[in-house]
């Protein structure tokens, strides 16, 4: 499917079939875990923002986005980490965008001591009808 959706945009399917075709960054940098725990936070506003400082988004229509910088987040909420265990990669095209991204980064990941419960793949469907007080699953901040 996803080939199909490049190719009716008139991508290049090269790329899927070769990644280093893509656009690369000049500078890559992993964050690890300073502690042992469990992930109980991933903050998606403060990755967002650290990848607007990278140049991966626009703050105004006229910005240019650099499509070789980027953020991987390989964690999830409930994964258990051990000290050291990566937690992001930063991929930026200059230092100051890295270090600008990394302040950001370094309070995007809450880990606990203690457990924390996975979050569900999905919390409902949207069919068109009314919702049911049970159909409807909401997750209190902690």
């Amino acid at each position: 499917r996803f080939r199909r959706l490049i190719e009716a945009q008139a991508g290049d399917l090269s790329q899927i079939d070769d990644p280093a075709k893509l656009p690369q960054a000049a500078l890559k940098q992993t964050l690890t875990a300073k502690k042992s725990g469990c992930i109980a936070n991933v903050f998606a506003d403060r990755v967002g923002l650290a990848s607007l400082a990278l140049g991966a988004g626009r703050a105004t229509k006229d910005d240019v986005i650099d499509h070789a910088v980027g953020i991987e987040v390989h964690v999830s909420v409930g994964d258990a980490v051990a000290a050291g265990d990566a937690l992001m990669t930063i991929h930026a095209s200059d230092e100051t965008a890295l270090q600008q991204a990394r302040e950001l980064l370094d309070a995007a990941i809450e880990c606990r001591d203690s457990p924390v419960a996975r979050l569900p793949l999905f919390y409902g469907v949207v069919d068109g009808s009314e919702p049911s007080s049970d159909s409807m699953t909401s997750r209190s901040p902690s």
